[in-house]
């Protein structure tokens, strides 16, 4: 992938959208850690390691549940989670 999305917005359209959970960036790593694996650059016990780390967070349905708070609500009940979990690693 070449271009800078500032300056060409098409290249902007051709990304692929991130993932919006942890469990979602879990169930993506699981399926492409043969990327990550080649060439021995992480061993799959740290593969497995992180996917589980990030499936621990239970937070599957998170986006669709802060959805239903009010504005400030979202922004109080986000920031405890930025919170509680800042130090934690």
């Amino acid at each position: 992938m070449t271009g800078n999305i500032h300056k060409t917005p098409e290249v902007l359209k051709t990304l692929k959208s991130l993932p919006t959970s942890c469990h979602e960036s879990a169930k993506l790593l699981l399926e492409e850690r043969h990327l990550y694996e080649r060439d021995g650059f992480f061993q799959p016990q740290v593969i497995n390691y992180i996917a589980e780390l990030l499936q621990n967070e239970n937070d599957e349905f998170l986006s669709s549940r802060l959805n239903n708070f009010s504005p400030n609500d979202k922004l109080v009940e986000g920031r405890k989670i930025m919170h509680r979990d800042i130090h934690r690693h």
